[in-house]
């Protein structure tokens, strides 16, 4: 009978540790995924030299950013109108990222802070979070010819 007790508490103990294990995985996968799209969203504004103006699918950085979101699975199930109020006033948001313009001291080189989201869900204690991770580019020059 001692031995049926403790195989069972073990049962539980090596259940609780997958459990934890598979969930720790889980969001570090998620946030190399994050990662992986604000640094995307970044190179692509340094290398067309994002100028601050909106963006749209028919400008070159626009369609750019909109086939690379194709590519990527990233959907943000908050409310859109709820994340521009909190995290992007005075800025573009685009298919789910905030590009929001920096200050710099030449009128010819700007900079940008990317914004990302990532979604965080625990239904069965509750938790419905939306985490942003954000990063800048580098000084971004307009060089005219």
């Amino acid at each position: 009978m001692k031995e049926s007790i403790g195989g069972a508490f073990m049962l539980r103990i090596l259940i609780v540790f997958v459990i934890v294990f598979v969930t720790f995985i889980g969001i570090a996968l998620n946030i190399a995924k994050v990662y992986r799209i604000k640094n995307g969203v970044i190179n692509i504004l340094e290398q067309g030299q994002y100028s601050g103006e909106a963006l749209e699918l028919d400008d070159g950085i626009g369609e750019k950013l909109h086939s690379y979101f194709e590519r990527i699975p990233y959907t943000i199930s908050k409310n859109e109108e709820e994340l521009k109020n909190d995290y992007c006033k005075d800025s573009v948001y685009f298919e789910g990222v905030c590009i929001i313009p920096g200050n710099s001291s030449s009128a010819k080189a700007n900079y940008y802070k990317v914004i990302v989201f990532m979604d965080v869900e625990f239904p069965f204690f509750d938790v419905d979070l939306t985490i942003p991770f954000s990063g800048e580019t580098m000084t971004i020059r307009k060089y005219e010819s």
